[in-house]
């Protein structure tokens, strides 16, 4: 039963919108509190009449730890029956929409008009979009960052995409944690070994260049190993992939945003953006250092007021909003539960 503290039971945000007179307030659960920017942009976008109130899973336990009562989906999807339009939810679709009618999340996903997901596989594929990062981190640093973001994560798709399939495929089998941890281990996510002070724009692109060979063997590898140990299954693994594809518009251009979002942007942030970014600022501060000292010291001032580490930046790159059309189509599930 719900307490009146609580205030997150869906029958009780119906009846607390009626006896407030704030016919506008819907509660939001979320599955982790930095989800909420990205829900609150997206909702009060799309619904800017409409009184949002977040509530992170784990805010909502009383003091008990997300992990000891299960993972804020988890619990999200138990309700979801019950929600309403003054209490909704947002997660994020992992396999589960890919997956649409082989799973119960799945079906649940497809069916229930309160519940929004990502359709990509979290919201980090999203802050990844490959278009939005050149720019987004040009403005940052104040530089024409000349690396060609956009090939690169095109590139990993292409690479990444037949093991994308195989994870999906196990995954439907019932064997996700093994399936995740094959791309996973693929993804490397240590910083580029080079020296900075000692390359140039060329150098940086062939290191991405040997970090793009060195997954693809990884991939190789695995694949081929795959193919060995699931034998038998591999005209059925084709015949998920052909669903894919037809159904679900996944593609070799576009895998990257159906594989695991935090394992993508972990491998982004580490052994590409945060080197590229670096390279970049150094040049800049070389720049300002040539100015007078009182200029100098102004300039330095404002450029360290906007620079902060590429893990926490990347959450702040909402280009995907102008550019994905995933973006769109959770923006019109959004908008169709109030219509």
């Amino acid at each position: 039963m719900s307490t009146l503290i609580s205030g997150l039971n869906p029958e009780y945000s119906a009846n607390a919108a009626v006896l407030t007179g704030n016919l506008n307030r819907v509660t939001v659960m979320v599955e982790d509190r930095i989800d909420v920017a990205f829900w609150k942009d997206l909702l009060t976008s799309v619904c800017p009449e409409k009184d949002f109130h977040f509530s992170p899973y784990q805010t909502t336990l009383a003091g008990e730890s997300s992990k000891k009562n299960g993972n804020g989906k988890s619990q999200i999807m138990l309700n979801a029956k019950d929600f309403n339009k003054n209490h909704i939810g947002c997660v994020d679709s992992d396999y589960d929409w890919l997956l649409s009618d082989k799973t119960d999340y799945g079906r649940t996903l497809c069916s229930n008009k309160y519940l929004l997901q990502t359709y990509a596989y979290s919201i980090e594929n999203l802050l990844c979009f490959e278009s939005t990062l050149k720019d987004f981190f040009s403005e940052i640093v104040e530089e024409n960052i000349a690396v060609d973001f956009e090939g690169y994560l095109r590139s990993l798709s292409q690479i990444l995409y037949p093991l994308l399939v195989w994870s999906v495929y196990l995954c439907s089998k019932g064997g996700c944690e093994f399936a995740l941890s094959l791309l996973s281990e693929t993804l490397v996510k240590e910083k580029c070994k080079a020296k900075l002070s000692e390359i140039g724009v060329e150098q940086l692109s062939q290191e991405f260049e040997s970090l793009l060979s060195e997954i693809r063997i990884r991939v190789d590898q695995t694949i081929r190993k795959l193919e060995t140990d699931y034998v038998y299954e591999l005209s059925e693994k084709d015949e998920l992939e052909n669903l894919l594809r037809q159904n679900k518009g996944v593609t070799l251009d576009n895998a990257n945003l159906y594989v695991r979002g935090h394992d993508l942007l972990d491998h982004l942030v580490n052994a590409v953006v945060t080197p590229t970014v670096e390279f970049f600022r150094q040049n800049h501060y070389k720049k300002l250092q040539k100015l007078d000292e009182a200029d100098r010291i102004k300039a330095l001032n404002k450029y360290n007021a906007k620079q902060d580490s590429v893990s926490k930046l990347i959450y702040k790159n909402f280009g995907y909003k102008r550019n994905s059309e995933i973006y769109n189509r959770i923006a019109r599930d959004a908008s169709q539960i109030w219509a």
